[in-house]
Order: structure tokens, then sequence, then C-alpha cells
């Protein structure tokens, strides 16, 4: 699928350069993303749970791009939350956006035919890092 080749690249030039960057400049750039792929503001996900995301993108989008576009939120969730300072406030913020890319992540594990060992990474990644 294009759209999803193009949004990973896309998202790995986004964190190659946001490395090392205060969070405000991260939290701009990845609301970007929020637009451009999903038509909502970034603060609109982050005001979800991620159920309610789920049934965001089921009511929103055909059935054969739901798994990819769940996925690309889950990316987004913790890619940005990755990226974060270790700031009190932002490490709550990483501990809400990590904790709703974890359930989007298992629901992916759920739900799609794929086996990802890099979405598996990820869940044991942030599993830990919530302990």
């Amino acid at each position: 699928m294009r759209l999803i080749r193009e949004f990973v690249q896309a998202l790995g030039i986004l964190i190659s350069r946001m490395k090392g960057k205060d969070d405000f400049d991260v939290h701009i750039q990845f609301s970007k993303f929020y637009t451009n792929y999903f038509s909502q503001q970034s603060d609109f996900f982050k005001a979800m749970s991620a159920v309610e995301m789920i049934e965001y993108v089921t009511a929103r989008y055909k059935e054969k791009d739901r798994l990819p576009r769940i996925e690309m939120l889950a990316e987004l969730l913790y890619s940005e939350g990755s990226l974060l300072s270790k700031k009190e406030e932002s490490v709550e913020l990483k501990d809400q956006l990590w904790r709703k890319a974890q359930y989007l992540y298992e629901y992916m594990q759920q739900n799609d035919d794929t086996y990802s060992l890099s979405r598996l990474s990820k869940i044991d990644e942030i599993k830990n890092y919530l302990v």
C-alpha cells in the first residue's frame, strides 16, 4: 500500500530530525502528521481512549484500510512518546501515548494476519517501560 510506505518513510525522516529537539517542537511536527494522515489535530486523538481511536478508524475508513490506519496511529503515538524529554509533564504524556500505542499494537497482533517482530518488540519495550 503506497500510503503506508509514504507514511513510514516520512515518519522515519521526522524522527531523525526531531531527536534532541524540545518537546514543543516535537508536538508541533507530530501534529502535522495527525492532520495530514487523519484529517484531525493531534489533540483530538490524545483526548480519546485507544478503544475510541479504533471506533473512529472503523467508522471513517473502509475495512481494507482499517488495520493499516490503526497501525499508523500506533506508530505516531509510539514515536512521539519516544522523542519526549524526561521532564515530569512529558513523562506523563509519554505514559499516556505509550499506553494507547500498546493497546493498538496488541489489537493489531490479535486482528492482523501478518506476523510483525517489530510490533512485538515495541509491545515488549512499552510493557517494560510502564512497569
